[in-house]
């Protein structure tokens, strides 16, 4: 059957596809978030039964499990070059939803076997890491100009759904931890992400499926490339906590590994421009660097940095505005890290703190006490009523009142609120 690879610009209706979408997306975050909330606790567990105990098994389970974030939220980097220069996105999705499957299944099954487990959790990074960046485009691609209204609604189920998975995982997985072992409590997770890729198999045929670019063996060499060139900075970055046979690497021999890495990936690179010219990230940079060496001169170019001048007559001025862009960005996105640094505490040392805290709650005179693994539900839950709570009442309020509420206005906001919440957790 041939799918459909544009969406339908007449429709002013729901993209049938979005059912699919949002039923896939519900089960892949209650197995991401309710496999993480035990996480900790179990990794404090495997370390005690090796002899290693007290605040020195809390402190390497800690790195132990940012590490394994850290894998979870690079990855999307390799991710995103196999769904758009490779494979596509749905069958990006699809296949590295297999390998999510198979992490859960060894987490299960190796509940006592550290190699066994570990490896789980890199198969888990491959898995979520790289349908990450793939799943919310995916939602984007299946609307044309007849129903782009109805995105916003869309986007704002979607991350509904994503909270919705979270907090009754959060709150499930660890009652069945203390109940019934970590077996049990790692291999639910595993059911739910199987559910959630047959059902997204089972959209197959109502999806858009927008093709890569360039695809075939030029979109091979694009993702090859990306990946080796990838692994220069990533293995360094957590390599060591996941994967054993490079932790007992002496420090000479890592710093070869990421140099072969790195000659690896230029050579692919190479290779796949002489095949055909690119207009992407790398090559751009990379001929604007060889032209700034040479002292070669070109006309200038309105809004565009010196530097820049020599790409924009050669890949034209479009192509030549992405790098410096991108670039800007960036600038940005490292004082989010510092976020994301702060806030996966909530999976670790907070879990820690929370075992401290008085923790027994009284709702409608019946009293019950949290897990400390439970008490990450708060945040998931407050995400589900503040996201309509802000989105119809709110924002729109406010725009009445004179003060539009723009993407980059709320992100201000919020980091604001969040920085108070830091320090009233210190």
């Amino acid at each position: 059957m041939a799918y459909r690879t544009a969406p339908d610009h007449a429709e002013t209706g729901w993209p049938k596809g979005v059912p699919f979408i949002i039923g896939n997306e519900a089960c892949e975050r209650f197995s991401f978030y309710g496999m993480k909330a035990i996480l900790f606790v179990y990794l404090t567990h495997l370390l005690a039964s090796e002899g290693v105990t007290g605040a020195l098994a809390e402190r390497e389970a800690t790195e132990l499990l940012h590490t394994f974030n850290a894998g979870v939220y690079a990855l999307p980097l390799v991710g995103a070059l196999i769904a758009d220069r490779w494979w596509g996105k749905y069958p990006t999705i699809l296949w590295l939803s297999l390998l999510y499957c198979a992490g859960h299944a060894c987490l299960a099954l190796f509940e006592q076997d550290f190699h066994g487990f570990a490896l789980g959790l890199i198969l888990i990074c491959m898995g979520a890491g790289g349908i990450k960046p793939c799943v919310s485009a995916h939602v984007g691609d299946q609307f044309g100009r007849g129903n782009w209204g109805k995105l916003e609604r869309v986007y704002q189920l979607f991350y509904f759904t994503v909270n919705f998975g979270a907090v009754f995982s959060t709150l499930l997985i660890p009652w069945i931890k203390a109940h019934y072992g970590f077996s049990y409590a790692f291999a639910l997770p595993g059911v739910l992400m199987a559910i959630a890729t047959l059902a997204f198999w089972g959209g197959r045929n109502v999806f858009v499926h927008v093709p890569p670019t360039p695809g075939g063996k030029l979109g091979a060499a694009d993702a090859l490339a990306g990946a080796l060139l990838f692994l220069v900075i990533a293995l360094p970055m957590f390599g060591a906590g996941l994967m054993p046979w490079y932790a007992a690497l002496p420090p000479i021999a890592r710093l070869g590994v990421s140099a072969l890495f790195l000659f690896a990936g230029l050579a692919v690179f190479q290779v796949r421009e002489r095949a055909q010219p690119d207009d992407g990230f790398l090559s751009v940079l990379s001929y604007s660097l060889r032209a700034r060496l040479h002292n070669e001169t070109a006309p200038p170019v309105e809004g565009l940095a010196k530097f820049w001048w020599s790409a924009a007559h050669h890949f034209g001025r479009e192509a030549a505005e992405g790098p410096p862009a991108v670039l800007r960005i960036l600038s940005i996105f490292a004082m989010v890290s510092v976020f994301w640094a702060l806030f996966d505490q909530n999976s670790s040392s907070w879990i820690a703190q929370a075992k401290e805290m008085d923790r027994e709650f009284t709702v409608f005179g019946s009293s019950f006490t949290l897990l400390p693994e439970q008490i990450q539900a708060a945040n998931p839950a407050l995400v589900m009523a503040l996201v309509p709570l802000t989105g119809a009442l709110l924002y729109p309020g406010l725009g009445k009142l004179g003060l539009e509420m723009t993407p980059l206005r709320r992100m201000t906001a919020g980091m604001f609120l969040t920085s108070l919440a830091f320090v009233i957790v210190a």
